[in-house]
């Protein structure tokens, strides 16, 4: 953390094929926005955290934690914290 690169997870799952052809897909589509530096499995992680996000944000809003959580606060920075290393932000 702080040298401006991502930690590999320890434990690195290779990517499936097709999942790899969709993620060059998207590293096109992206064109130079995107580092060339970055690997695949490194956008595949981010692009799981984003999508966890997305259902966090969304289960906060729509109360379906509702009953179930009394200390949402607690809930996000502990979802977050975990995509965050899961991305290789945090370790």
């Amino acid at each position: 953390a702080g040298s401006g690169r991502l930690a590999e997870p320890a434990a690195a799952a290779s990517l499936p094929t097709t999942l790899r052809q969709d993620l060059d897909r998207v590293r096109d589509a992206l064109g130079d926005s995107l580092p060339a530096e970055i690997p695949p499995g490194a956008l595949a992680r981010a692009l799981t955290a984003w999508t966890q996000l997305f259902g966090a944000v969304s289960f906060e809003l729509f109360g379906q934690t509702r009953n179930v959580i009394t200390d949402h606060d607690a809930l996000f920075t502990t979802s977050t914290r975990a995509m965050a290393a899961h991305i290789g932000l945090a370790g």
